[in-house]
């Protein structure tokens, strides 16, 4: 555009997009840089399962969770009230909070809604690249 739409495309060489990616890799793509020094801020989702539906309502504060609410007709055998300590403090990264669903499955307290679809309510995600999802 400096030079009246003459100028040609920027092509990149193999050393600069290695560079690029490094840069990506080693800070822009972790966790610290993407929520751990992100301003606190809160979320809702809703979503119908066959299991029911479910509402998930976050509050987050330096990339961990504050506090968190699930409401819906998902008709759990247990309150979910009784894991919701296990939330407060946690990274909101779904490696963790795929962990934590998964240490209470036994409870039942969302029915016979999977982890993997509060996983996608929780981070409004696609559920299969949640499910699959590896953090480090």
């Amino acid at each position: 555009m400096t030079d009246q739409r003459k100028d040609g495309e920027y092509q990149l060489n193999d050393e600069q997009k290695a560079a690029i990616m490094a840069l990506r890799n080693q800070k822009f793509a972790t966790w610290d840089w993407n929520y751990g020094h992100s301003p606190e801020f809160t979320y809702h989702n809703h979503a119908k399962f066959t299991g029911g539906s479910i509402d998930v309502y976050l509050n987050v504060e330096a990339g961990k969770i504050s506090d968190i609410e699930f409401r819906g007709d998902f008709l759990g055998v247990r309150d979910w009230r009784e894991i919701k300590p296990k939330f407060i403090g946690q990274a909101y990264r779904p490696a963790v909070v795929k962990q934590l669903l998964q240490e209470h499955h036994d409870g039942q307290y969302f029915g016979s809604i999977s982890d993997g679809e509060l996983l996608s309510v929780i981070f409004n995600q696609a559920q299969n690249s949640i499910v699959n999802h590896q953090h480090s």
